[in-house]
């Protein structure tokens, strides 16, 4: 069977191909960090704890960091980008201020655009966790965790401290 070709009309243009090289840049830095962030975002593990605390021990966000080959300013600029869309496309009103008060399994009854709009803001949520490792000390580190801290209503980073 021959392969079908597309005629240069079909195929798609340079911004729809920068385009998809961002999406799946993001998925592949999200797949590499989830390991290490997702359970401190959901206060839930989907393997073992001891798995998890060798994993956490082990990790060196600079060097993931190398090998993602991305730099700090292209995740600020992703994180910027995801939660302007999640604002865009959230229609919960003020009623987001709750949702993201409630408990991560809750998340999982969101539909629509509600749902959506969690999804970017969870995964600007990893990457900012991830700049805050590489930059720890940074004023703009401090700023974002304590306006994370306020938001979801946890305690502060002790609660997390790597073992």
């Amino acid at each position: 069977m021959a392969a079908a070709v597309l005629d240069d009309g079909a195929q798609p243009n340079q911004p729809t191909r920068d385009a998809l090289g961002t999406w799946r840049g993001l998925a592949i830095t999200l797949s590499a960090l989830d390991t290490y962030y997702w359970p401190q975002i959901t206060h839930a593990l989907s393997h073992s704890l001891a798995d998890w605390r060798t994993a956490l021990v082990a990790f060196d966000p600079q060097q993931m960091l190398t090998w993602l080959g991305r730099s700090p300013g292209q995740l600020e600029r992703q994180v910027t980008s995801l939660r302007a869309i999640a604002g865009f496309c959230d229609d919960t009103g003020e009623f987001w201020e709750l949702i993201r008060r409630a408990k991560a399994t809750a998340w999982e009854s969101l539909r629509g655009d509600a749902a959506v709009a969690m999804d970017y803001r969870l995964a600007a949520d990893i990457l900012d966790r991830f700049a805050d490792e590489l930059d720890p000390g940074s004023e703009h580190a401090a700023a974002r965790s304590a306006s994370w801290r306020r938001r979801a209503c946890v305690p502060g980073p002790d609660r997390w401290t790597r073992p």
